[in-house]
């Protein structure tokens, strides 16, 4: 990743290669994809970045961290203040390919991601 956010959403995901449950992730993920090609993805093995693991607060594989950016403006006493805050949210729960693609595509962000 290297920090630009080429649209609204960026998403990396963490996955271990000897995990069952990240290889049927990473096989929604191929078609959700297939299906948001305007989405940049990025996928790394939880076991060679154990630092970038550990800085997001990762708890369990597989782990979706999906980027949001954020504008906030405020008027207080006639001045503007404009701040663009760039957040991770993180899906664990995978459910289906349709829950995937509603999430990603900017649906249900704010809801719970368990």
């Amino acid at each position: 990743m290297n920090g630009q956010v080429p649209s609204d959403i960026d998403l990396l995901y963490l996955y271990s290669p000897l995990c069952g449950t990240c290889n049927v992730a990473s096989r929604m993920l191929d078609v959700v994809e297939h299906l948001l090609p305007e989405l940049r993805f990025e996928r790394l093995n939880v076991n060679e970045v154990p630092d970038l693991a550990q800085a997001y607060q990762v708890e369990s594989v597989p782990c979706l961290l999906i980027w949001r950016t954020i504008e906030v403006k405020r008027n207080q006493q006639d001045l503007i203040s404009h701040n663009v805050f760039v957040y991770p949210q993180k899906i664990y729960a995978f459910h289906s390919i349709p829950y995937l693609y509603e999430r990603l595509r900017g649906g249900g962000m704010d809801d719970s991601s368990r």
